[in-house]
C-alpha cells in the first residue's frame, strides 16, 4: 500500500468525524518525526564503538573559559 492510499484512507476515516485539515497533517507529520527518529536512534547504536563521532561532549576542565 502507497503513502497516498494510507493518506486517503485516513482522510476518509476522519471525515466521518470531521476534523480540521491542520490537526491531519499534524498527526502525519508527528507519525514521520516519530519513525525518522526511531532509525536515527537505531543507527547510533549500530554504529561501531571507536567511530569518530562522539557520543560524550567534550568537558573542559574547571578554570578555563
Amino acid at each position: 500500500m502507497s503513502v497516498y492510499q494510507s493518506i486517503e484512507i485516513v482522510v476518509v476515516l476522519d471525515n466521518r468525524d470531521p476534523m480540521p485539515i491542520s490537526s491531519i497533517f499534524h498527526q502525519l507529520l508527528s507519525l514521520v518525526f516519530r519513525v525518522l527518529h526511531s532509525t536515527v536512534v537505531q543507527s547510533r547504536r549500530a554504529r561501531p564503538v571507536g567511530s569518530p563521532a562522539k557520543a560524550r561532549p567534550t568537558v573542559l576542565p574547571p578554570g578555563t573559559d
